[in-house]
């Protein structure tokens, strides 16, 4: 009982949080969060910018960033989580383009389409 109350009143402080909707003098400044309970007594999630793809999880108190292998052209960006066992799993999607990454041990590694012309390739070769 004591760690559902727990869990409900983290999720009433973040969805109590403040959030400002993005405008055209302030583009960057529309964010959200994610959240998933791993266990009965932990908890994880990602804050995210939803115009840059920026994302960070919470650390020792703070905000640590994840990081990108490379700048990420603007965008319409949606992160997804989900709790696994003890843990959790996040896939960033552009919305605009359908590029997709998942988060490994605090990077984002991009999850490529396979390419038509390795399909037509194969089937050549068959």
């Amino acid at each position: 009982m004591r760690n559902t109350m727990l869990i409900a009143a983290v999720c009433t402080c973040l969805w109590l949080f403040p959030t400002r909707n993005a405008d055209a003098a302030e583009p960057d400044s529309s964010f959200k969060v994610v959240m998933v309970a791993t266990s009965s007594e932990r908890w994880d999630a990602m804050k995210y910018n939803v115009r840059t793809g920026e994302a960070w999880t919470p650390r020792g108190g703070q905000w640590v960033a994840v990081i990108d292998e490379e700048a990420l052209p603007r965008g319409e960006y949606i992160v997804h989580m989900t709790a696994l066992d003890n843990n959790w799993a996040a896939l960033r999607l552009d919305m605009k383009t359908g590029r997709t990454w998942q988060c490994q041990q605090g990077k984002w590694a991009e999850i490529p389409h396979e390419s038509t012309e390795t399909k037509e390739t194969e089937k050549a070769e068959d």
